[in-house]
């Protein structure tokens, strides 16, 4: 994106981006199409670190659902040197419990089995 660009998304009220947020948006960007040349793309790169399986958790209680684990902690930091920005463990974990990398649904969720038979299937 042009400095043109990243100001005329920054100013639409209707997105309501701060500028930053619009830069780092950019600059991530950048970092994905540099991950993808080196692994294929970013999804290649991201399963890597699970061994390309996802994690199974079996939670009884939501008190006992982490914020962060050592494998977000692991990514994050990776993801950090590599450039990136806005990508802390929690946000990781985040994205990895929203993409089916990690399933931590409590195992009494109806929807636990599901996501077990679409990681298994």
């Amino acid at each position: 994106m042009e400095e043109r660009e990243i100001m005329e998304v920054s100013s639409n009220k209707e997105l309501m981006l701060a500028e930053i947020r619009v830069r780092c948006i950019v600059d991530n960007a950048r970092c994905i199409l540099k991950v993808v040349k080196e692994y294929g793309s970013l999804s290649a790169y991201l399963w890597s670190y699970m061994n390309y399986k996802p994690i199974i958790n079996e939670y009884k209680n939501s008190n006992n659902i982490p914020l962060r684990t050592t494998r977000s902690e692991s990514i994050s930091k990776d993801l950090l040197r590599r450039g990136f920005q806005l990508v802390g463990p929690t946000i990781v974990h985040s994205f990895m419990q929203a993409s089916g990398m990690t399933n931590d649904h409590l195992s009494h969720c109806f929807r636990f089995k599901e996501c077990v038979k679409l990681a298994c299937g």
